[in-house]
C-alpha cells in the first residue's frame, strides 16, 4: 500500500536527504514476502487493480539498505516520466521529433551531520564485517568532521577474542548506481591477548581489511 507524504519523508530521511513528494511516493506491503534490493533499481513498482490487473505506478528507486521488508520501498511516479518515456519511443520507433533535452541544475548535496554518519557506519560494517560487528563488543567510534559532506571516525571493537581498529570516512557524493553515499575505510584485526599484553603492537600478526 501507498503511505501518507509525512510517513515517506519520515522514512526517507535514514536512507537519503532527497524527497520529493511531487516526483516520489513510498509503499509498504506488510504481506510482502520479499523486497527489492541491489540491482533493482530501475525495475517497475506493480500494484494489482480491484479485478485483479496488474498497473505500474513507480519505478523502483531506493529502499533500506538491508533490504527490510519492514521498510518502504522509495518508488519514482510514473505519471511523472511517462510523457517522456512516450516521446522517446515515438522518436525511435515512429520517427517522430525527439524530445527536448535539458541539462539538470547543479546539485548541492546537504550537509552530512554526525548523527547520519552514525547509521552509515553501521550500516557499512554490518554489510562488510556482519555479525563481527553486528554483535561486536566495546564498540567506539570517534569522529571528526573533514568538509561540508564528509565525517571521519577512528573505529574499535572486540568480537570472538579479536579486536578490531582503524578508521572509516563517509561521506555524500552525486549519485552513482542508486547510492548518494560512499564510504571508504582501513580495519585492521588483531589477536585481542597479543593487543593487551604485547609491548608493541608491530610484534602482533594482523589483517588488513580496506576499501
Amino acid at each position: 500500500m501507498t503511505r501518507t507524504a509525512s510517513y515517506c519523508q519520515r522514512k526517507a530521511r535514514t536512507i537519503t536527504p532527497f524527497y520529493s513528494e511531487a516526483s516520489q511516493f513510498c509503499a509498504l506491503d506488510p504481506n510482502s514476502v520479499e523486497s527489492s534490493c541491489k540491482g533493482d533499481s530501475g525495475g517497475p513498482g506493480i500494484a494489482m487493480r480491484p479485478d485483479g490487473t496488474p498497473v505500474q505506478l513507480g519505478i523502483i528507486s531506493l529502499g533500506r539498505p538491508n533490504c527490510s521488508l519492514a521498510s518502504p520501498e522509495i518508488m519514482a511516479r510514473v505519471e511523472r516520466v511517462s510523457p517522456w518515456v512516450t516521446s522517446w519511443i515515438n522518436a525511435v520507433e515512429a520517427g517522430a521529433p525527439a524530445p527536448p533535452v535539458a541539462a539538470p541544475p547543479p546539485i548541492r548535496l546537504p550537509r552530512l551531520t554526525f548523527r547520519a554518519a552514525g547509521y552509515l557506519i553501521n550500516v557499512a560494517l554490518t554489510g562488510t564485517f556482519g555479525n563481527r560487528w553486528s554483535r561486536g563488543k566495546s564498540k567506539d567510534a570517534r569522529c571528526e568532521r573533514i568538509g561540508r559532506e564528509k565525517i571521519k571516525c577512528n573505529i574499535f571493537w572486540y568480537y570472538d577474542r579479536r579486536v578490531y581498529t582503524g578508521g572509516i570516512t563517509i561521506y555524500f557524493s552525486l549519485p552513482r548506481e542508486g547510492e548518494i553515499w560512499n564510504y571508504t575505510f582501513r580495519i585492521k584485526r588483531y589477536n585481542a591477548y597479543c593487543w593487551v599484553y604485547s609491548p608493541s603492537l608491530r610484534r602482533c600478526r594482523s589483517v588488513l581489511f580496506y576499501r
